[in-house]
């Protein structure tokens, strides 16, 4: 088995490989940051997000990204606007889905994506 892709941080950029813990770890992270994102960003994102790996790996990278910058682990000026010119690509790979993503809604759909997919939460 091949080691998850990390980003900067060392967080894995997708999921898939991770035992069943750390699973259920980076999925409850990412949910978080699609939240901060799509605040931050004006992000539109649709339900179910989550079920599409495109858009997965597309909030998983942006969130790595704009962490590095964050953090101060990259201070590379023109790669910052970058990540800011792109937003208009970025939103693009998330227009599929149904209704508008509403974390209080769909929070129910998403534990039973987590279930579906092996996840070991907290007991």
């Amino acid at each position: 088995m091949t080691e998850p892709q990390s980003s900067p941080g060392g967080w894995p950029l997708q999921w898939r490989g991770l035992p069943p813990r750390a699973r259920w770890i980076w999925w409850q992270q990412l949910w978080s940051d699609a939240i901060r994102l799509r605040d931050r960003y004006r992000l539109a994102l649709r339900s179910p997000w989550w079920q599409d790996d495109i858009q997965v790996e597309a909030l998983a990278a942006l969130s790595a990204w704009s962490h590095a910058y964050d953090t101060g682990a990259w201070n590379d000026l023109a790669g910052k606007l970058q990540l800011l010119y792109d937003l208009d690509r970025i939103r693009g790979l998330l227009r599929a889905g149904g209704d508008v993503f509403d974390p209080d809604r769909d929070g129910d759909a998403f534990a039973r994506h987590l279930a579906a997919t092996g996840c070991e939460p907290d007991k």
